[in-house]
C-alpha cells in the first residue's frame, strides 16, 4: 500500500486534485487503510489532502533515515554476521577435528582451548547483545517506559535528542503548512501529534506557556535540541516560524547524517578487529596440523 501511496504523492505534486485520483475506493477509506490510527487522529482537524501530505511526509522522513542507517552500516553488519557463522563453524567442526588430530600425536593443544574460549566469549557477547536489543524493543512497546527511557538517556545520547527534536519540528512545520495557526500549534501537538514522545514534549512546552513563559523560553528545555530553541527564537523575531523550522530541519538532518557516519565508522572498526582476531586465532590453530605434517 505504501508503494501505491508514493505514486499518489507524485500525482499530487503534479497538481492533480486529491478527489480526482482513481483509487478504486473512497479517499477516506484509502487513508484509513493506509495509516489507520494516525489518520483517524488527524482527520478531525484537517482535510484528507492535508492529512495525506502530513502522513506521507512523516513516513518519508522515517524511511529516509532507516535507509541511511542501512546504507552506512550494511557492510559492517555483514562482516559481523559472517564472523558469527564462521565462529560457529570453527567451534563445531574445525577445532574439534584439529584437537582429535593432535591428540593422536600427543601434542599439547592448550592454545586451541584458549582459541575456543575466545570464540565462545564472542558468541556469548553477540547473543547477549541480541537479547538486550529484543528486550529494549519490548520495553518500547509501553508508552510510559518509552518516555522514561528517553528522559534517562536523552542528556547522554545526543543523537536521540536530535532525532526527537527533528521529528517534533517536522510535525510543527507540517501542521503550519496545513493551516494550523501558530497560537494553537502546541496545543494541537499535545492531542494530534504522532508518537508519544512528541506529545510528551508538547505537553511540557504547553505547561511552560501556561505559566506565562513566551514561545522562545518554552523551547529551552534540556530534552530539546538547543538548535531548535535557537531557530524558534529566530522565527518569532522574524515572524516567520515556517522558514525557521525549515532551516532547523536542514541543520538537524545534516547532524543526524554525521552521527550515523560516526557510528558507522566505529562499527566498521569493531567488525575489522573481530575479523582480525578470529583470523589470527584460526591460523594459530591451523599451525598445529601443519607442524605435525612437517615433522612427518
Amino acid at each position: 500500500m505504501l508503494k501505491e501511496a508514493d505514486k499518489v504523492h507524485e500525482y499530487l505534486k503534479l497538481g492533480i486534485p486529491f478527489d480526482h485520483l482513481e483509487l478504486n475506493i473512497d479517499c477516506s477509506e484509502y487513508l484509513n487503510i493506509l495509516f489507520k490510527e494516525s489518520y483517524l487522529n488527524l482527520k478531525s482537524i484537517m482535510s484528507d489532502f492535508d492529512a495525506f501530505q502530513f502522513l506521507m511526509s512523516h513516513h518519508k522522513f522515517k524511511k529516509r533515515l532507516l535507509l541511511e542507517i542501512i546504507k552506512e552500516n550494511s557492510y559492517s553488519l555483514l562482516l559481523i554476521v559472517i564472523s558469527y557463522f564462521l565462529s560457529w563453524f570453527f567451534i563445531l567442526f574445525f577445532s574439534p577435528n584439529v584437537i582429535s588430530l593432535v591428540k593422536d600425536f600427543g601434542v599439547s593443544f592448550d592454545s586451541i582451548l584458549i582459541y575456543q574460549y575466545v570464540v565462545r566469549s564472542f558468541l556469548a557477547i553477540f547473543h547477549l547483545f541480541i537479547i538486550l536489543i529484543c528486550f529494549l524493543f519490548f520495553l518500547l512497546q509501553f508508552k510510559d517506559l518509552k518516555t522514561v527511557l528517553f528522559i534517562i538517556t536523552n542528556s547522554k545520547v545526543t543523537s536521540l535528542k536530535t532525532y526527537v527534536s527533528y521529528r517534533f519540528a517536522l510535525m510543527l512545520l507540517l501542521f503550519l503548512e496545513a493551516g494550523i495557526k501558530t497560537q494553537s500549534l502546541i496545543q494541537i501537538m499535545r492531542t494530534h501529534g504522532l508518537g508519544d514522545l512528541s506529545k510528551w514534549v508538547a505537553y511540557h512546552i504547553q505547561e511552560s506557556l501556561d505559566q506565562g513563559e513566551d514561545l522562545r523560553t518554552s523551547f529551552k528545555k534540556s530534552f530539546i535540541d538547543k538548535n531548535l530553541g535557537h531557530f524558534i527564537s529566530l522565527g518569532v523575531i522574524e515572524q516567520n516560524l515556517e522558514s525557521a523550522l525549515k532551516k532547523y530541519l536542514i541543520l538537524a538532518q545534516f547532524e543526524m547524517e554525521y552521527m550515523i557516519k560516526n557510528i558507522s565508522r566505529a562499527l566498521k572498526l569493531l567488525s575489522f578487529l573481530i575479523i582480525i582476531v578470529l583470523l589470527s586465532l584460526f591460523y594459530l590453530v591451523l599451525y598445529y596440523p601443519l607442524g605435525i605434517m612437517e615433522a612427518l
